[in-house]
């Protein structure tokens, strides 16, 4: 059964959770319209009719979410590892392949929904908590479902100009999030700095992709990725004869890519951003476009790397980029006083050693990347759970900037005080706690490498 839903309905067996996404944003957006008649006096009824009206929609959302996952779960994994070809469900178009669904894929889209579901919780909590009046009621669960619709699409696209598309999507989508005036009181002057940066910095790597992807077009004909790989590998002599062209193609292409994850030494603009965002857009920016980021950088890397002349120089980029991330956040976090800056050069450091266990081409390489994003993504998850429960369980709105702002909240409870220790030393990667075993991995392929 599950063979004749592969092959008889490529379509609806690989984009079955996102169709169902796309079909409910519409009702998402008119659903304002059709709150109003509704006088339930059991949901908030100390609120306002539009604080009424943006939980109803979000609760929706929550809904959606869940009834998404479930869908993953019980029929989708079955179709991911029905066959063991990799790519099990595939779509064809003039014999390219356009989007791949296999159990990577169907993980890492499963773990952006899960993060998306808890994400949509810590908004409720804080708008919750809030007595500012809502000045937007769909606009939020529509930007972050088209965002995660997107992001589903990026991961399992093929396609390098698909790809494009749908990272440009999902960012512009950011741009808007990170410039809309959320609960807390953040100066409007540094949410326009951060928006206007993270538009810029956005700009300039996307038109350094669109070149290197032409160049891949120039060189193959084709701009999917595998029928790049296939095409030096079937056709072995133009390796020889266009190997500057393909490693200045490699190089600005990863390093385009890099810069939107913000690697040293282009890495300002992220604690800019960081700063002039509110507290819950610093979290979506870190707890899901850097993982989806991230995971499609493994994916590039494995395929991308068997070209024949691209393993050494970005073995250089990485380990170069590595470094540099690695000395750069450390001694930039060692004197920050703000939270966000803070975090930022944080995750600068773990993207250095992130990038030096990804710069070989080995399973035990892949291993550790994989397991230090899934530990950077769960420590990040707890310190900004903490972060956002500490703002907004006082009584007043006021925004945490400097790191000794924390001392009142922390001395109220001992569980804050527990949480926050975890967290830090994770991120320290003392022992017992995750962070270590982490970086521990990382440390290893290295020395494994000599």
């Amino acid at each position: 059964m599950l063979n004749y839903l592969i092959t008889s309905f490529p379509f609806l067996t690989t984009f079955l959770s996102e169709s169902l996404l796309f079909a409910f944003l519409p009702f998402l957006l008119i659903a304002p319209a059709v709150l109003t008649q509704l006088q339930s006096s059991t949901v908030f009824a100390e609120d306002t009719r539009r604080k009424k009206q943006f939980f109803l929609v979000l609760r929706t959302s929550q809904m959606l979410l869940f009834f998404v996952l479930v869908v993953d779960f019980f029929f989708m994994r079955p179709l991911c590892f029905a066959t063991e070809n990799l790519f099990a469900t595939t779509l064809l178009h003039s014999g390219n392949f356009f989007f791949r669904h296999d159990g990577f894929v169907w993980f890492v889209n499963f773990f952006l929904t899960c993060l998306t579901v808890y994400y949509l919780y810590l908004v409720a909590f804080a708008f919750s908590r809030t007595t500012r009046t809502v000045s937007y009621i769909c606009e939020l669960p529509v930007l972050l479902l088209c965002t995660l619709v997107c992001l589903r699409f990026f991961i399992a696209t093929n396609d390098l100009i698909l790809m494009v598309i749908l990272l440009e999507i999902s960012s512009f989508c950011s741009i808007i999030y990170i410039g809309m005036q959320s609960v807390s009181a953040t100066s409007y002057s540094l949410t326009v700095e951060a928006t206007i940066k993270y538009f810029i910095i956005n700009a300039v790597a996307v038109a350094l992709l669109l070149f290197a992807i032409s160049g891949y077009f120039y060189l193959t004909r084709s701009t999917n990725l595998f029928d790049i790989i296939s095409f030096f590998y079937k056709y072995p002599f133009s390796c020889v004869f266009f190997t500057e062209q393909i490693l200045l193609i490699q190089l600005i292409f990863f390093f385009s890519y890099l810069i939107k994850l913000g690697m040293a030494p282009l890495h300002q603009w992220v604690p800019d951003v960081y700063e002039g965002a509110e507290t819950l857009v610093t979290c979506f920016l870190v707890l899901i476009i850097s993982p989806a980021l991230m995971f499609k950088l493994l994916f590039f890397f494995k395929i991308l790397v068997n070209l024949p002349t691209s393993l050494g120089l970005l073995k250089l980029v990485f380990i170069v980029g590595g470094v540099l991330s690695i000395l750069f956040g450390t001694l930039g976090a060692l004197y920050q006083t703000r939270i966000k800056r803070f975090i930022a050069y944080a995750g600068l450091t773990h993207l250095g050693f992130m990038l030096l266990g990804l710069g070989f081409n080995s399973f035990l390489s892949y291993f550790a990347f994989l397991f230090y994003l899934l530990i950077y993504v769960l420590t990040n998850l707890c310190f900004f759970t903490f972060l956002i429960f500490s703002q907004y369980s006082v009584p007043t709105e006021t925004r945490l900037v400097y790191i000794n702002q924390l001392r009142p909240v922390i001395q109220t409870s001992i569980f804050f005080v527990f949480c926050l220790i975890i967290c830090l030393f994770s991120f320290a990667g003392i022992p017992p706690f995750a962070g270590f075993f982490a970086k521990f991995f990382i440390l290893g392929v290295l020395v494994q490498q000599n």
